[in-house]
């Protein structure tokens, strides 16, 4: 399935300023924003059943998150 993301990376201490992230200096959180887009489609006899419960067969979606680690 295609799939498209864009990801801008960083770290607490930029984000929040050295006073806040100082108290985290053992662990360095980073994070990262992402922005995505995803089509999703019912083929074949899926998509026949769905059509007879009265359901889409297809669907575009999009996506907005935060990952964060450390």
């Amino acid at each position: 399935m295609p799939q498209a993301e864009a990801a801008f990376h960083g770290s607490l201490r930029r984000l929040c300023g050295p006073a806040l992230a100082r108290s985290h200096s053992a662990r360095n959180i980073e994070f990262a924003p992402y922005v995505g887009v995803e089509y999703e489609a019912k083929l074949g006899q899926t998509a026949d059943l769905a059509r007879a419960e009265g359901e889409d067969v297809a669907g575009l979606k999009i996506l907005i998150g935060l990952r964060a680690w450390f």
